[in-house]
């Protein structure tokens, strides 16, 4: 899921699945822009705790690159950025706990 900096909140699933780690994949990416000074935003797809950031503030990142990695339900899940730029800010760290929708990362 992607938070535009206008307050709207994209993500579209695929077909229904029975696993978490499968709906995360099946995420679609979107782009959806609100103004040159729009900021994205990388959100959480699951609840559990951040095992890795991949990412650091000022690296450019591009989409599907991942950029999080997440234990949950003792699965590793990956977070790939679903739209292009730079990292502004990162607002967890590794043996943080996420819930799903929370905001992990902003981007330019």
């Amino acid at each position: 899921m992607v938070r535009i900096g206008c307050g709207m909140v994209v993500a579209a699933t695929g077909a229904p699945s029975d696993s978490r780690k499968d709906r995360a994949a099946s995420l679609c990416r979107w782009r959806y822009s609100c103004g040159a000074s729009s900021l994205a935003q990388i959100l959480s797809t699951v609840s559990g705790t951040i095992i890795e950031v991949l990412v650091a503030p000022g690296a450019l990142v591009s989409v599907d690159e991942e950029v999080v990695l997440i234990e949950s339900m003792k699965m590793e899940i990956p977070v790939a950025a679903e739209a292009q730029g730079t990292v502004r800010e990162i607002r967890i760290g590794p043996g943080d706990l996420v819930v799903e929708g929370q905001v992990l990362i902003d981007l330019d």
